[in-house]
């Protein structure tokens, strides 16, 4: 319950006359995540069935978009084709084969990206795929809105039935914060190569600053003030979104590809501090949080327990305590990420040379 009102709030509050903000991509994410974990509980414990909006395919596909690299039905290589996929026809969307005047072809952009703080925060292909987006959809631009509607939908729904409460007053709840951002266009084909030293190549590019993106809405928005419930549901939201983070960034060091000389000291970088929060009981507090399963605590629950008794019992620390570590796990991953992704190419140009300001 307490999950799904801060994922629904956050999502509502995200319209707004200037647009839609950003964020929207990464709690739409955590919201199918939460959703989906209670839709299947529901079912698998209680042998109850809630109608949803959504496609269960696409909903699948963006759960599973929550675990990045960490997801054993894909294997990074399949994680990896995935966003192959995606930057190929999302390049149709804008690059569209039968086109005419392809002299003019240097005024088009396949690839937006949002600045905050001179550190990259998202790109619209991230979006997509965080959002479980067919392919076929990502290539057909009239068709990303109503997939993310349905989408927000499924949330929505399953946040009335599992509190019975009005969107209203579910609105009430989340993060409300919509800070000004910038958006940057960019052609994917140039702008990639030069991210990450010019050592990645387009899709593990992409794919990498996906991660990045998640981490970034989860140090900046995943917050609320409105309540304690919600207070507790962002503090899971960046927990899960730093435990897989550091799982998908493990997994590429280990994963036995090329990462070059500077890509692996930053891949190291951002693990070295805090890999301890993959270890043994930050693993179970994350299945255990994610998954609505606690029968290996070593304490019984009682029948009015928080997570916050989660954390103690799992991870034997105060609230307060995970959260200044996980806000610090945050911050050093965002910033390790970033470094990389703004390394110089050989030729000495940067990801940034290559964005146009859309104001």
């Amino acid at each position: 319950m307490d999950d799904l009102r801060y994922a629904t709030g956050s999502v509502l509050s995200v319209a707004s006359p200037r647009g839609v903000h950003p964020k929207l991509w990464g709690f739409v994410q955590w919201g199918v995540m939460v959703a989906y974990e209670g839709h299947k509980h529901l079912a698998n414990a209680h042998s109850l069935d809630l109608e949803l909006s959504w496609d269960p395919e696409v909903a699948a596909a963006a759960r599973h978009s929550g675990k990045f690299f960490d997801d054993r039905w894909l294997s990074l290589d399949g994680v990896i084709g995935r966003f192959e996929e995606l930057l190929a026809s999302n390049r149709a969307a804008y690059f569209p084969p039968g086109r005419r005047g392809r002299a003019f072809d240097f005024l088009r952009h396949d690839l937006s990206i949002m600045i905050a703080d001179e550190e990259v925060v998202l790109t619209n292909v991230s979006g997509y795929f965080m959002m479980g987006t067919p392919p076929a959809t990502a290539a057909n631009l009239e068709a990303i809105g109503p997939h993310g509607h349905r989408l927000a939908m499924g949330i929505g729904e399953a946040a009335a039935a599992f509190t019975s409460e009005t969107l209203d007053a579910i609105r009430q709840h989340g993060n409300r914060e919509l800070p000004p951002v910038s958006w940057w266009d960019a052609t994917s084909s140039k702008a990639l190569a030069s991210a990450f030293g010019g050592e990645l190549p387009p899709p593990l590019a992409i794919a990498v600053m996906t991660v990045q993106s998640a981490v970034q809405i989860a140090r900046r928005w995943a917050r609320a003030s409105c309540c304690r419930a919600c207070v507790r549901a962002a503090r899971k939201h960046r927990f899960i979104v730093t435990h897989q983070a550091l799982r998908s960034l493990e997994l590429l060091r280990d994963g036995g590809r090329d990462l070059g000389r500077v890509g692996a000291m930053h891949v190291e970088d951002a693990l070295r501090q805090h890999n301890y929060l993959l270890s043994a009981p930050f693993r179970r507090l994350r299945n255990g949080w994610l998954h609505l399963g606690t029968t290996d605590l070593a304490t019984e629950l009682s029948a009015d327990a928080t997570s916050t008794d989660l954390v103690r019992g799992y991870a034997d620390m105060a609230p307060e305590e995970l959260d200044a570590v996980v806000d610090g796990a945050l911050d050093d991953i965002a910033r390790a990420l970033n470094a990389w992704i703004l390394r110089p190419d050989p030729r000495g140009r940067t990801l940034r040379d290559h964005l146009h300001s859309r104001s």
